[in-house]
Order: C-alpha cells, then sequence, then structure tokens
C-alpha cells in the first residue's frame, strides 16, 4: 500500500500536479510503527519536494505507560524526520478506534 500510494504522487509530481504535501494517518495499536519506517517514508517524501505532516495520529491501547511510550516515540521520531505539524485524531481514548 504505501508504495503503491508513493508510486502515484511520484508519478503526478513528475506530470507537474501541483502538490504541495502529503499527510500521514496513524492510527496505531499497542504495537506501534516500526522503528524506522516515518523516518523512510518523510524522507522519500521530502526528495519530491514536498512536506509532510501527520495528519491523524491516535494510539489504541489500555495501557497508558504503553500509549505514552508509543506517542514518545512517534513524536521523536518524526521530529527528527522533519516533520512539523502532528495532530491528533480524536480528543478522547472513549472514541478511538
Amino acid at each position: 500500500k504505501r508504495q503503491e500510494l508513493y508510486d502515484l504522487v511520484a508519478s503526478m509530481v513528475a506530470d507537474g500536479v501541483p502538490i504541495d504535501g502529503v499527510g500521514f494517518e496513524m492510527h496505531e495499536t499497542q504495537a506501534g510503527p516500526e522503528p524506522g519506517v516515518i523516518t523512510e517514508m518523510t524522507k522519500s517524501y521530502q526528495k519530491l519536494g514536498l512536506e509532510v505532516a501527520i495528519t491523524e495520529l491516535d494510539v489504541h491501547t489500555y495501557d497508558v505507560d504503553q500509549q505514552t511510550q508509543i506517542y514518545g516515540d512517534v513524536m521523536a521520531e518524526a521530529l527528527a524526520a522533519g516533520i512539523r505539524d502532528i495532530s491528533f485524531w480524536g480528543f478522547t481514548d472513549k472514541h478511538a478506534y
């Protein structure tokens, strides 16, 4: 899925379609994202000249310590990769996925 979307966006950029950036939706479970994936994806889109944002971020787990760790890991990797815009999904865990 990731590669297909990247290929589509790269093709559109190559064709001159005016695209300024992309947004990642990250609805994470207790496993969290694989380390390095955020950086890899971000850098690939930045090479196309695009801004990258996390447009939806939530972590669904009932373990608050685990949730805190995953949010921290995601934020640290995202900021280190050059992402400057991060929006959280939902205002309460009660309505999370």
